[in-house]
């Protein structure tokens, strides 16, 4: 396993750990804050559009030059609404290894297995990009990743394929 697989494996765990651990508690949870974020989402999903979207998921394999390593997990928080958290590893606009953590909050329904997820800011900020995914074979979810509000962001979209470990 290469060393950046295994960074990513751990920040995926320990954002994982995170989410669920967030999730479990009763006074504070990520959902809660005063920011314009944290109201309840404004797409209702049913428990049959969320299924395919809940569980452990790392990239596939890279599509593109950009987009280095991948890794989502999403549940159903305290709330009873679908929330997430994405880990990307790819190359920033200067050609340079960049890594961020974004909340995957507002999952928008389009239509049979397709969904569209916003990306937020790591500080809550703000939507900076967002996942256009379907679900594949076995589960898969492959999709476009589109840049919103660079640099956080890549570049420009990349194709995406995130594989279920979990």
């Amino acid at each position: 396993m290469r060393p950046a697989s295994k960074k990513l494996i751990g920040i995926a765990a320990v954002a994982g750990a995170l989410l669920l651990a967030g999730s479990g508690a009763g006074s504070a949870v990520a959902t809660t804050g005063p920011t314009p974020l944290t109201k309840p989402p404004l797409w209702n999903l049913t428990k049959r559009q969320a299924r395919p979207y809940i569980g452990r998921f790392k990239l596939a394999r890279p599509h593109g030059r950009q987009l280095i390593n991948a890794a989502y997990a999403a549940t159903i928080n305290t709330y009873g609404y679908l929330e997430g958290t994405l880990v990307v590893y790819t190359y920033d606009e200067a050609g340079r290894e960049t890594s961020w953590v974004a909340r995957t909050y507002e999952y928008h329904p389009k239509g049979g297995t397709k969904m569209a997820i916003d990306v937020i800011s790591p500080a809550n900020e703000s939507i900076f990009a967002r996942l256009h995914l379907k679900v594949g074979p076995r589960g898969s979810l492959t999709g476009i990743l589109e840049p919103r509000k660079p640099p956080l962001a890549p570049v420009r979209p990349q194709r995406i394929t995130l594989r279920r470990v979990g």
